[in-house]
């Protein structure tokens, strides 16, 4: 959630996301689990759903608003933006995840 209200504008601190995230996986090794697999029930797979969605209905609103050609740019600034967050917010194995999401 606050990821995708940041994603609308509203000023919102994601720095407490990575300390969410260590916390999760930490969870998941006392848990007896393999480190990720927490993490990747139960935060990553809803992430990259909720994502999925967000993305389809913005690439769908855009292009209906500005046509194909003004889309492409648009697409690759997302790509851009969403890449950074990733690296910055989440667990490295979510990037190539996301990256596929986004070029879908």
């Amino acid at each position: 959630e606050l990821i995708n209200r940041n994603r609308f504008g509203e000023g919102v601190d994601l720095l407490i996301l990575p300390a969410f995230i260590s916390s999760i996986i930490t969870l998941g090794e006392i848990t007896k689990l393999t480190p990720l697999d927490l993490y990747q029930r139960d935060f990553e797979s809803q992430f990259l759903s909720i994502t999925s969605e967000f993305l389809i209905n913005e690439s769908n609103k855009f292009i209906n608003e500005n046509g194909t050609s003004a889309y492409t740019l648009k697409a690759l600034q997302r790509i851009n933006q969403e890449s950074i967050s990733a690296e910055k917010l989440l667990h490295p194995t979510t990037l190539s995840k996301l990256l596929r999401i986004c070029k879908e």
